[in-house]
């Protein structure tokens, strides 16, 4: 909306109105132009959030987090108890977070159980998602349960 002072006034402003403004002025003695640029920051949000998952001893496991937002923000993982913050492109020991931030971890352990974050943080704020792993072994299953005896013949 123009004002009566002839300035622009955007409210509520969206990530459509980002981009570059013009203002012309002009009267008896000639003319003149600006130009303005206007970025709109929008905080993180999740696009694809990490899942509770269960996973046998030794197995392999993965999890999914994508985050947009402007700028886009940087993602990356942490483990309840851990002050070890794991980002894209680099190796942890069994854990490993890919290029697009996907969290694999082989040769799952018990002490891998526990509650794992996605975090997205940007200059427009932050986010974070967190899922489940349960870790089970053959231990934690209940045993067979024979339902129909064996029959003389």
């Amino acid at each position: 909306q123009i004002l009566e002072d002839k300035s622009l006034q955007i409210q509520n402003v969206q990530s459509s109105d980002e981009g570059l403004y013009v203002c012309d002025a002009e009267n008896l003695v000639g003319t003149i132009s600006t130009k303005a640029s206007l970025l709109v920051n929008s905080p993180p949000t999740f696009i694809e959030q990490p899942q509770d998952q269960k996973v046998s001893l030794n197995g392999f496991v993965e999890f999914h987090c994508k985050a947009t937002g402007n700028p886009p923000p940087s993602t990356f993982w942490s483990r309840e108890g851990s002050q070890v913050l794991m980002f894209p492109e680099n190796s942890y020991g069994r854990m490993q977070v890919n290029q697009v931030g996907t969290l694999k971890i082989r040769e799952v352990q018990r002490e891998d159980s526990g509650f794992i974050a996605c975090s997205a943080l940007s200059v427009a704020g932050s986010k974070s998602s967190r899922a489940f792993l349960r870790v089970i072994s053959v231990a934690d299953l209940p045993p067979p349960i024979i339902q129909i005896g064996p029959s003389n013949q």
